[in-house]
């Protein structure tokens, strides 16, 4: 690992050769991006796919970046106390129902809000949850309503927001996490995450490398037909599976997922010339320090500042500061945590010690 690594603003990287060599990389520890474009902070962004577009979005929002999908009250008021869980960057609230984990609910969630596809409303699944009688929307993450009409409804709002916010942005930001997916049988389209209760519902699609790049190159055609003049960025995001439905350990699955995801995008950016790629899957798995010490999955708030910083820095016209958000969980207090990154015992007794000051 690259203990120390950090992103820095560099010239024709290509045509340098200041850092073509490994030794060149491991001797400065610096990780190099050019300027792509010089937005100003009225720049607005769109920011779509698994959960580490919330994570960049969060910091960009710190920025005084306006990020879409925007919130809508409309629809918190139409979703039932009990989903409303905090995720991992922050505080609860509907875009954490927006993730799409693979490219191919990426594609499906922007055909939908052009009016190239619609799930059909029988495809809402009859549930109880918490002893309660709910409507779960198999195509969306994690999101139950109290009556079909109000899923219906969210539906709508949702599609509605992803046009408008893809209309509105210049900065259109994808990461990809997944190749497994799963088909829902009987009405088509991919299910957003895996539900058990519903496994004789689905089919589950390990999908390969000429999958996955005809569906990034679905993503790029509804941007040439319907929302041109857009600067797409793909990044592979970092964190791994939690689990896989493969017959190899999970490690194996996600590096054939994201070695799958990885070079499908070189092939886009080459073909398309609004497509560029950023190296956020490289920087966190070649830092060292990029994952939260309590499940060694999820980036470090730390970390996704850094990669977010030099995005904005190759993007924009100046860097902004980023403002303190409380609502950030920082499970890593970074002055704590991060010098516990190389040692379960210290972290143990960290804990143990908060624990008996409680008691106190």
């Amino acid at each position: 690992m690259l203990s120390g690594l950090s992103f820095v603003r560099a010239e024709n990287i290509s045509k340098s050769r200041k850092y073509n060599s490994w030794g060149k990389i491991v001797n400065s520890r610096h990780l190099p991006y050019e300027k792509k474009s010089n937005f100003d902070i009225e720049t607005e962004v769109f920011a779509i796919g698994s959960c580490f577009a919330n994570e960049i979005r969060s910091v960009l929002e710190r920025r005084d970046i306006l990020v879409h999908p925007k919130v809508d009250e409309r629809i918190s008021s139409l979703l039932p106390s009990e989903i409303k869980i905090n995720p991992s960057w922050g505080g609860w609230d509907e875009r954490v129902h927006y993730q799409c984990y693979t490219p191919f609910s990426v594609l499906q969630d922007l055909e939908g809000a052009v009016g190239l596809w619609r799930p059909v409303p029988e495809s809402i699944i009859e549930t109880c949850k918490n002893g309660d009688r709910r409507f779960w929307d198999p195509y969306r993450r994690a999101l139950y309503g109290r009556s079909v009409e109000d899923v219906l409804s969210v539906r709508e709002i949702m599609f509605d927001n992803i046009k408008y916010g893809v209309e509105t942005s210049k900065i259109i930001v994808i990461t990809l996490g997944l190749v497994e997916a799963f088909c829902l049988n009987k009405y088509g389209g991919y299910i957003s995450e895996y539900n058990g209760a519903y496994a004789d519902r689905v089919t589950f699609a390990n999908k390969g490398f000429l999958e996955v790049l005809e569906a990034l190159r679905g993503i790029c055609r509804i941007f040439e037909n319907h929302f041109r003049e857009k600067r797409l960025v793909f990044t592979v995001s970092p964190i791994p599976l939690s689990r896989t439905f493969l017959d190899v350990d999970v490690v194996t699955a996600t590096m054939r997922g994201k070695s799958i995801l990885r070079a499908a995008v070189d092939v886009i950016r080459e073909e398309f010339d609004n497509v560029d790629y950023w190296p956020s899957y490289e920087f966190v798995m070649w830092s060292g320090e990029g994952f939260r010490v309590d499940d060694v999955r999820h980036v470090r708030a730390e970390t996704v500042e850094k990669i977010t910083e030099a995005f904005c820095d190759s993007y924009f016209s100046s860097v902004f500061s980023v403002k303190k958000n409380k609502s950030i969980i920082d499970v890593e207090d970074n002055s704590k945590f991060s010098r516990m990154a190389g040692s379960g015992k210290r972290y143990f007794d960290f804990i143990s010690n908060i624990l008996k000051g409680i008691k106190k």
